[in-house]
């Protein structure tokens, strides 16, 4: 017979109240570990029922997680419906003053409410005192306390780091990365040098003329990562029909870099490093108290903010990349002059640049660019840890460049990379209008680049012709045969090659 007091504590048993971080917790470890649904019921001393309708809210939770909610708390509250524009516009407000490293105050959210609640016309709401510490607990925003002498948000003041603070000496060189971000105008041609030279677009102009490039390589070289491309459209027009690109393509307000885009995607960086059981030093700009926040994410990636603004490859790897990229476009455009009946060549389109970009940062940067880079910052090389890798230590030579050449590869040294969004941005964002896609925007159907090979002969022939070629070539690297077995497995693998080919050749 059962224990009484056992039966009234089972009837009896307290309700557990989670918090959004011990939910996703459960979530984590039945989809990406694979635990069953009893193994975590028991552990956690929860219904199976509650587990499942978790599973079942999944999307729910993890985009409280991604919109910056405090997920420590039990409870989230709800917004009213007619009240939703002006929440969306006001964590829009407080997102870009936390990614520019700016403080806020409560009168700076109360003053600001105030405006967008007259711009979206909204009645029966009261910018309280109340509401603002309730808005803070929701989304909790860093705040400080307000002065006499502050009207408006003021830079926090961080501790910086220094490179003699750190301890490097217990990774290799291998191991150790740079990042470095840039704008770039990548449908200026060598005639509109003189029209974007002086333009620095802090107040985000040209939004569809630019993209912010974000790269990174480890100190000797060996490893360039995939480049990290922002632009102003979720998906162009040159985008129909594609599944992969050669690049982390992503979307952004003003093609600028803002914190969350950097957080996504240093995680997914970390992921790729847990996988390959690899702990990797890593450099970027610093991004003050928010770094904290970041580091505490990150398991394989230790991530390090320098000081200064300058990071080791913007010692010439930046520019190495961008003098190529100009040099491709050039002749891109001169190859497609005089296609249509028109004296001016087609506008590049965002995809034809991303192609150009990856080609560029695969074969136009060096690994000698790269160590030259990271020592013109003060880090030491060892030259043994080159020998182990096989990699000679090659002097790299500067070209000399024409005067006009030198201009334009330098069009875009000045332009901001990130900044602040307009109250009327804001709305635009809020209301839908700014993911709008303009109609004839880019060129996507002339070379039909954007059109999908799927009939097997021509790519079966495509392969064919490519093997061929490299056979016929002398001094072709060895890599170059391994990778073109990738290539071919790939397509086999979603039924696109046969599994056996007999060629002419072969027999």
């Amino acid at each position: 017979m059962e224990n009484p007091v056992k039966a009234r504590k089972r009837v009896f048993k307290k309700r557990v109240i989670l918090s959004i971080a011990q939910k996703l917790d459960i979530i984590e470890d039945i989809d990406q570990y694979g635990r069953s649904v009893d193994d975590v019921a028991e552990e956690w001393d929860l219904p199976i029922k509650y587990i499942n309708a978790l599973i079942k809210d999944r999307q729910k939770y993890r985009q409280y997680f991604s919109e910056g909610r405090n997920i420590y708390k039990t409870k989230q509250r709800r917004v009213l419906l007619h009240h939703q524009p002006l929440e969306n516009a006001m964590k829009l407000f407080v997102h870009q003053a936390r990614n520019n490293n700016l403080c806020i105050t409560i009168p700076n959210i109360i003053n600001k409410a105030l405006i967008f609640k007259e711009k979206l016309g909204i009645k029966n709401f009261k910018a309280s005192n109340g509401w603002a510490v309730k808005f803070v607990q929701r989304h909790d925003v860093h705040v400080t306390r307000a002065t006499k002498k502050k009207t408006s948000y003021e830079a926090l003041k961080h501790e910086e780091i220094s490179n003699t603070k750190l301890e490097i000496g217990q990774y290799c060189t291998k191991d150790i990365y740079s990042i470095a971000k840039f704008g770039l105008f990548f449908k200026c041609l060598p005639e509109h040098t003189d029209i974007f030279y002086s333009k620095t677009c802090r107040d985000g102009s040209f939004p569809d003329q630019r993209l912010t490039v974000v790269c990174s390589a480890n100190m000797d070289g060996s490893e360039k990562l995939p480049l990290l491309v922002i632009g102003n459209k979720k998906k162009p027009v040159s985008f129909n029909h594609l599944l992969s690109l050669p690049v982390d393509y992503t979307s952004a307000s003003k093609s600028w870099i803002d914190w969350e885009v950097f957080r996504s995607w240093i995680l997914k960086l970390d992921a790729k490093f847990q996988e390959n059981e690899r702990n990797v030093l890593m450099f970027a700009q610093d991004y003050g108290h928010l770094k904290r926040l970041l580091q505490y994410e990150l398991k394989a990636i230790n991530l390090q903010f320098l000081s200064t603004n300058k990071q080791p490859l913007d010692y010439g790897v930046t520019t190495e990349l961008k003098k190529c990229y100009r040099h491709d476009l050039v002749k891109w455009c001169r190859e497609n002059f005089g296609l249509t009946n028109t004296m001016t060549p087609k506008t590049v389109s965002t995809l034809q640049s991303i192609r150009m970009l990856a080609r560029c940062w695969t074969v136009g940067v060096s690994p000698g660019i790269i160590r030259s880079s990271f020592k013109k910052a003060g880090f030491f090389i060892n030259d043994a840890d080159l020998d182990l890798l096989g990699l000679s230590e090659d002097v790299m030579q500067e070209e000399e460049m024409e005067p006009w050449f030198e201009k334009y590869c330098a069009v875009d040294q000045n332009v901001a990379c990130k900044g602040f969004l307009t109250d009327e941005d804001i709305l635009q964002i809020v209301n839908g209008e700014d993911d709008v896609e303009p109609s004839g925007a880019e060129n996507c159907s002339g070379d039909g680049e954007s059109r999908e090979l799927t009939i097997q002969t021509d790519l079966q022939s495509a392969m064919e012709h490519l093997s061929r070629s490299l056979q016929l070539i002398t001094n072709v690297p060895p890599c170059m045969f391994e990778h073109l077995s990738i290539i071919e497995d790939i397509f086999q693998r979603r039924g696109k090659l046969k599994v056996t080919r007999v060629t002419e050749m072969d027999l």
